[in-house]
């Protein structure tokens, strides 16, 4: 049983860490917080064992998390769940990270690893006011470490069942008004494969079933802070390749290759002040991301009808690019001690180009799955 002290250092222990950002766009404490929220910080994580993203987000109350047959994952908030996860803000040390074609954020950062994590920080309830779009059910923003939390360079080495390696490197280090940081990971993965005793194709001919999922994964994820006193530079390079689980439409496959690269960088300055009690935090960015898919929806030998079959199922490719350029600027009003007031702008360019299509093997705009 414990005594009375060490239950209020626990208590005081927990307090300490309890600190969020993306309820007021500024540092508060939880109990603080205008809104329903949740923190789970860097010592929770690795008390509880979590590896990825998307293990932490399931036990925030009030958030579920589930798999499509592509192998993608899903967050719902307070039962409001879409497709591709759209209703959801996802945020990296503030900057958004949803696709701008899909909306979503976890076809590419469900897997993201959690050694750079310092914690994760969930709003569950609207949060447009301050996020705009896609913040409609929530919001979670992932900070990272830095040269508080790093002094020197962290290497993690792991392995497992199904052929997994993992490589991860975190580095940080201060040289006066000069602070940089960052990580490296990388992952590849066999994959955990299931066996799929009835698709839906089930029980034609042309049917895999019962057949096993393929989940085979490798991702290389770089990531870099760099701050000089009040100017700060962020980015991101991430380039991800895996199968489809089960397969488009819940069909089990086995050709199917989903390559999707993304990059961001963010040069922000923190306080620049306009007076006694004003000050502002311009910030612009650029986002890209590149994606080329090869499908195969239908497997091989499959009959749309009783006159026709494609030996080589149906398959295709498609390629895109999608780039946003953006600025913002956020003005913080100091009324009075406690108070203060926050307003500000967004500006963002969103270009979709270099879209593509190729190698199919049966004609999309007159084909019925």
């Amino acid at each position: 049983k414990k005594s009375e002290e060490a239950i209020l250092e626990e208590i005081r222990w927990l307090q300490a860490e309890a600190i969020i950002t993306i309820a007021t766009k500024h540092e508060i404490a939880i109990s603080k917080a205008p809104g329903i929220a949740t923190v789970i910080t860097a010592s929770q994580i690795k008390q509880m064992g979590f590896r990825k993203l998307v293990d932490v987000l399931k036990i925030v109350p009030g958030v579920d998390v589930s798999m499509s047959t592509s192998g993608t994952r899903r967050i719902a908030v307070r039962g409001t769940g879409f497709q591709n996860s759209e209703r959801v803000r996802v945020l990296i040390d503030g900057h958004a990270v949803n696709d701008p074609f899909w909306g979503g954020a976890m076809n590419n950062f469900d897997d993201l690893v959690v050694e750079n994590i310092k914690r994760v920080e969930v709003i569950r309830g609207p949060g447009s006011a301050l996020y705009g779009k896609n913040a409609f059910a929530g919001v979670v923003n992932v900070v990272t470490k830095d040269t508080d939390d790093i002094d020197g360079i962290q290497w993690t080495v792991g392995g497992g069942e199904f052929e997994t390696q993992n490589y991860n490197m975190l580095f940080g280090k201060e040289y006066g008004d000069l602070k940089i940081s960052g990580f490296s990971d990388f992952y590849d993965t066999q994959g955990f494969s299931r066996k799929v005793e009835r698709d839906n194709l089930f029980p034609s001919s042309f049917s895999m079933s019962p057949g096993r999922s393929h989940n085979k994964k490798e991702k290389l994820d770089l990531n870099l802070k760099l701050s000089y006193k009040n100017l700060e530079i962020k980015g991101k390079y991430m380039k991800k390749r895996r199968e489809a689980y089960i397969g488009i439409d819940s069909s089990l496959t086995d050709d199917n290759t989903i390559k999707d690269t993304y990059i961001f960088t963010e040069l922000v300055y923190n306080s620049l002040s306009l007076g006694e009690k004003l000050n502002m935090i311009p910030k612009v960015y650029y986002d890209q991301y590149n994606y080329d898919t090869y499908l195969e929806i239908r497997p091989n030998g499959f009959m749309p009808n009783a006159f026709v079959t494609y030996p080589d199922g149906y398959t295709g490719r498609a390629l895109a690019k999608e780039r946003t350029l953006g600025f913002e600027d956020q003005f913080n009003y100091n009324v009075f001690d406690g108070n203060r007031l926050t307003f500000g702008f967004q500006y963002e360019w969103i270009h979709q180009n270099d879209v593509r299509s190729s190698e199919y093997t049966f004609d999309p705009s007159n084909s019925f799955l």
